[in-house]
């Protein structure tokens, strides 16, 4: 029974200062990406961002998804309903570092689910050095 008591009490501490350095680890990787961020100043390569502000702007206008007033047949409402607010009221001066600070808040929290899935049925090792390229990779 004690041994039983001893070895639920261990793992609530393991699994509680797992939490920690997980909640540790998202927050870090969301400051630094941050703080990555803010060298780009606008789109340079790709107009993803320009199309995402587009699109959000028309949102609330009731007149769904629309890029240089045509509509799109964009499959993904959630991003530019997500930042709408934001680029709607508030200048684009101060809307970009938002924008940039919730996606990199964004792409940080997906380390949670990564590392639930890295702990999986394999060994210890192999979790840790899967997590590791995720944590590290510059795509995700």
């Amino acid at each position: 029974m004690s041994y039983e008591l001893n070895s639920s009490r261990r793992t609530d501490l393991t699994r509680r200062r797992a939490n920690l350095w997980l909640t540790a680890l998202v927050l870090v990787t969301a400051l630094s990406r941050f703080a990555l961020s803010r060298w780009i100043e606008g789109p340079a390569i790709f107009t993803d961002e320009c199309q995402y502000v587009e699109m959000a702007r028309s949102l609330p206008k009731g007149r769904g998804l629309l890029w240089g007033d045509q509509p799109t047949y964009f499959p993904c409402w959630l991003y530019p309903l997500i930042i709408s607010p934001l680029v709607v009221n508030l200048p684009m001066g101060l809307a970009h570092p938002l924008v940039q600070a919730l996606n990199s808040l964004l792409m940080a929290l997906t380390l949670a689910p990564a590392y639930r899935l890295a702990r999986g049925p394999w060994p210890r090792r192999r979790w840790w050095r899967s997590f590791r390229v995720w944590v590290t990779a510059p795509w995700s």
